[in-house]
């Protein structure tokens, strides 16, 4: 009599550990976005406080980072619409589905303080905004904004 194991056994192995990767796979990859996620919010909320600081000694904000008193050192990272009339912001690309973004006050601005930019149709990217708290608020063209509560 041989020694081993049968084809069929093998196979309830094989099928075991597939349907443990395909349970496993989506939480590891959501647990990676949120990091990512909470590291681009730190970076924001430092970006945010520097932004503050020029706004004291200049009077208005800047979209050029060079002009900040802390230096970022990411490709992602930009600033935009600074304006008397515009809500300037800050935003910073998590992943290529995934967008974090800080409003800068402005007057009469209706835009929430800490926004969440998800694909639509990307399930962990959508996970990941609304586990910070995010609700929509608005959808754009291919787009979910999530309003954020910090």
């Amino acid at each position: 009599m041989k020694k081993g194991f049968t084809l069929i056994e093998l196979l309830v192995v094989v099928l075991i550990i597939g349907i443990l990767s395909a349970v496993a796979l989506p939480q590891y990859q959501r647990a990676v976005q949120k990091s990512r996620a909470t590291q681009g919010f730190v970076t924001l909320s430092a970006l945010n406080k520097a932004q503050q600081e020029y706004k004291l000694a200049t009077g208005e904000y800047t979209a050029d980072l060079d002009n900040l008193s802390i230096h970022f050192d990411y490709d992602d990272l930009a600033c935009g619409g600074v304006g008397p009339e515009t809500a300037a912001f800050c935003n910073m690309g998590i992943t290529s589905t995934l967008r974090m973004e800080v409003v800068l006050p402005a007057p009469d601005s209706h835009y929430t303080k800490w926004r969440c930019i998800a694909t639509q149709g990307d399930s962990v990217a959508q996970a990941v905004c609304k586990s910070f708290g995010g609700v929509i608020f608005q959808t754009g063209p291919g787009l979910d904004y999530y309003s954020m509560p910090h």
